[in-house]
């Protein structure tokens, strides 16, 4: 199977994710929250462009522009200037990309199959994406580093706290699909507005809160044992807005709420999908000595692979990997 055909089931769930930036369930994870990545992107972009009065940067699968941003940024405070392009497979983060930053050039293709000619990059940088395509999205990112360039990139670490906050949320995702949470209280709004309509005896909305019942608990025993913040706040969002429509349904218009059901569906499958993903693409200690070696195979000098670790807990949480193609 090809890194291709691996990474295109994540893709559907990515591309939700950034069609959908403006919406509450669309919550991120411990690193991009917390302020260590973006003080090391502040901090490499000031140290290299200050030695540079001209840069060329790609940053693969590049997301919304995290990265992107702060090398602007630190390009505009400096006076150097940056050419900068992203690439990344899903077209609606691109999307979103080009819509943020309009002079930034911005492809949506394979990490693993960059369209741009060898060596055309001072510097390839990566947060959190280039290993969702495997260790060819590596090799490849180190054919387009330029003579005197560097390749960096920050990646999910095996049992480190982003990858055990997003197997947290994977799970929490897992029970609220198993307890048909969804699917039941569409059943219980559609015999909630019968009654009111004057379809059904109370009898049968009865019996379809009842089955609904047991979801709602287990909705309550996660907000119980995980907190409010179980799932970057999903399940505590969820739970308010089914509790507040429900008990006030006679105020609403029925197509409105089963489209809201089936899109809040459709988000919590997305959600799913991204925690797995999440989860599966994290690097342990042998995958980045394997990368490591394989980039240094592509003629560059490869520093040890260092942890970053979170500056609200001090828990390790990438992976820092840098590469040097000599001049």
């Amino acid at each position: 199977m090809s890194a291709a055909e691996k990474v295109r089931p994540d893709v559907e769930h990515w591309d939700a994710f950034w069609r959908a930036r403006d919406k509450a369930i669309q919550k991120e994870d411990a690193g991009a929250r917390d302020p260590a990545p973006a003080r090391f992107w502040e901090a490499f972009f000031r140290r290299e462009f200050a030695t540079r009065g001209e840069a060329r940067l790609l940053d693969v699968a590049c997301g919304h522009g995290a990265v992107t941003e702060h090398a602007l940024a630190a390009a505009a405070e400096i006076g150097a200037k940056l050419e900068a392009h992203c690439v990344d497979y899903s077209l609606a983060a691109v999307d979103e990309l080009r819509r943020r930053f309009p002079d930034v050039q911005g492809v949506a293709c394979d990490a693993s199959e960059i369209p741009y000619p060898d060596q055309h990059f001072d510097y390839v940088v990566s947060q959190f994406g280039i290993e969702y395509a495997g260790q060819a999205a590596f090799t490849e990112a180190a054919r387009l580093v330029s003579r005197g360039g560097i390749l960096c990139a920050l990646i999910h670490l095996e049992d480190g706290a982003i990858h055990e906050e997003c197997a947290d949320n994977l799970a929490i995702a897992v029970t609220l699909r198993e307890s048909r949470l969804m699917p039941l209280a569409r059943n219980a709004f559609a015999a909630g507005f019968d009654l009111i309509a004057g379809r059904i005896k109370d009898a049968q909305y009865q019996e379809a809160d009842k089955e609904f019942a047991p979801a709602v608990e287990t909705v309550k025993d996660i907000l119980r044992q995980k907190g409010p913040h179980a799932a970057g706040g999903l399940v505590a969002n969820l739970f308010k807005d089914l509790g507040y429509m429900y008990s006030r349904m006679q105020n609403y218009v029925p197509d409105d709420v089963f489209n809201w059901i089936d899109g809040m569906t459709n988000e919590l499958v997305s959600y799913e999908g991204r925690m797995g993903s999440m989860t599966r693409r994290a690097v342990d200690e042998p995958a980045i000595r394997a990368i490591a070696d394989a980039i240094s195979g592509m003629g560059c000098d490869v520093e040890d692979p260092q942890v970053l670790s979170l500056a609200e807990s001090g828990k390790p949480a990438a992976w820092i990997l840098q590469a040097r193609r000599e001049d």
